[in-house]
Parts: structure tokens; C-alpha cells; sequence
């Protein structure tokens, strides 16, 4: 089904691409499939959340590298937060799957925490579904917002705003005060590391 998802998204039909991704996705997750952390944190999602990256590929490129690299860096901020590694392999799937609307990922039931983290990521910039701030996000939610709006401001244009690493920090700097300050200086020292 995943392949047929792929094949109508690729011929121009890519809201039956994805009502079909959403079933297909759903029965993957009735299966129970187990999570490896370790496969994760190297980029090899499982089948269920991989089929979402290739219809974010047949969508947008652009879309699919920025989704890969908010995941990678999510994941390096939870791993300098002490996080274990299912709990990093949770967050690196979450933040992959951050552009993907929280409504599609509820009616796919994708199995590991994913629904809960995505809804309660919002849009990942500080404008959250139910919060009034992104302070009061969740832990795994803050990460993916700061490193989302980082890699925003890193994208060349017109996708995002093509700062230099050095103007980029600048403007995150001036979004400091919005999140977590443990979170923010792990997110710092990840990009160090």
C-alpha cells in the first residue's frame, strides 16, 4: 500500500497518496512493530514512519532534508539532556514527522508516543495547540522547536531565510527567553559536539 501511496502521489494524486498512506500506516501499527533505537538514530525509520518521508520526497525535497536534519538535531539535544536511547529514537521520529499535520499522524495511529509528541509539538515554533507559550511546551516538543526554527533560519530562500550559522544564532538568541534554558544550552552544546 505504501508503494501505491508513493506511485499517486508521484502521478499527481497526492491527497489519495495520502488517505491510503493513512491506512496503510494505521495497519502497519496494528502490528505492534517494535522500535530499535539504534537503527533510528541512524536515520532508518521504521516502515511506517520511513512511507511519510518518501511522500514528504515526492511532495518537496526540500521538505524530506529539512525534516532529516530537525530529526538528527532533536535527537542530539536529547542526547545531551541525559535522554535515553528509545526516548531519543522518540524525539529523532517526532521531529522528523514535524511537518506533517498532527491530524494525519492522529487518524494514521502511528504507534511510540508519536501522536502524543507531535500534537504536542503544535506548529513547533512556540504556537502550540493548547499552551500559551512555548515555555510551556513539553521537553521533546521545545527541542524540536528550537532546532526547527534554527534550521529554518538556515534554509536558503525562498524555503527559509539563508543566515550564516553566526546570524542565525543571533536571531535565535532573541527567542531565548521562550524556552526552557536547560534545553536551549543542550541544544547549544549538540551543535558543538
Amino acid at each position: 500500500m505504501r508503494d501505491l501511496a508513493v506511485t499517486l502521489a508521484l502521478a499527481g494524486e497526492v491527497e489519495e497518496a495520502v488517505k491510503l498512506l493513512v491506512v496503510s500506516t494505521r495497519v502497519l501499527g496494528r502490528l505492534k512493530p517494535s522500535l530499535q533505537p539504534e537503527a533510528v538514530m541512524e536515520g532508518n525509520y521504521p516502515a511506517a514512519v520511513r512511507a511519510w518521508g518518501e511522500l514528504m520526497r515526492v511532495r518537496d525535497l526540500s521538505e524530506l532534508e529539512h525534516a532529516e536534519r530537525v530529526g538528527a538535531a532533536a535527537a542530539a539535544v536529547a542526547c545531551e539532556l541525559g535522554w535515553d536511547a528509545p526516548a531519543q529514537a522518540r524525539v529523532r521520529m517526532a521531529a522528523f514527522l514535524h511537518g506533517v499535520s498532527p491530524d494525519l499522524i492522529e487518524a494514521a495511529e502511528l504507534p511510540w508516543g508519536l501522536v502524543e509528541s507531535r500534537r504536542a509539538c503544535g506548529d513547533c515554533l512556540g504556537h502550540p495547540d493548547r499552551q500559551d507559550s512555548a515555555a510551556d511546551l513539553p521537553p521533546e516538543a521545545q527541542m524540536i522547536g528550537i532546532v526547527d526554527r534554527y534550521d529554518y533560519f538556515r534554509m536558503p530562500l525562498p524555503a527559509g531565510r539563508g543566515l550564516s550559522d553566526r546570524d542565525a544564532l543571533s536571531q535565535m538568541e532573541t527567542h531565548r527567553s521562550s524556552w526552557d534554558a536547560g534545553i536551549y544550552a543542550a541544544f547549544l552544546r549538540s551543535r558543538a559536539a
